[in-house]
């Protein structure tokens, strides 16, 4: 996965209307399963379902940014795995900062 790849993904995602974005928050509390199904596909997809494919493979998307960008592998390891449940009362650095960025996730 390239940055140039996937620049329109970011695109279409940040023009995402309130539409998507409830039906997504729809799906996710009473059909999780269809959810899955509709996100489960290539960024090259057809244009209804684009929406569902970036909302599931949004930690990739966010993780090969932040690595071709240069950042930190830390940051690339928390990106990917922020909405990973956490270790509770973990003494591992990674650990910690992976559960305070997954409550963080979770008001949003």
């Amino acid at each position: 996965m390239t940055l140039g790849n996937n620049l329109s993904a970011l695109t279409l995602f940040e023009k995402m209307d309130k539409t998507d974005r409830v039906l997504i928050v729809l799906l996710a509390t009473f059909m999780p399963k269809i959810l899955h199904k509709f996100g489960n596909a290539s960024l090259n997809c057809v244009a209804w379902r684009r929406p569902f494919v970036i909302h599931a493979k949004h930690h990739e998307i966010g993780a090969t940014w932040a690595r071709e960008a240069g950042c930190d592998e830390l940051v690339v390891c928390l990106i990917r795995h922020h909405q990973q449940k956490p270790v509770i009362n973990s003494d591992i650095q990674f650990e910690k900062f992976q559960a305070i960025l997954y409550q963080a996730d979770s008001i949003n």
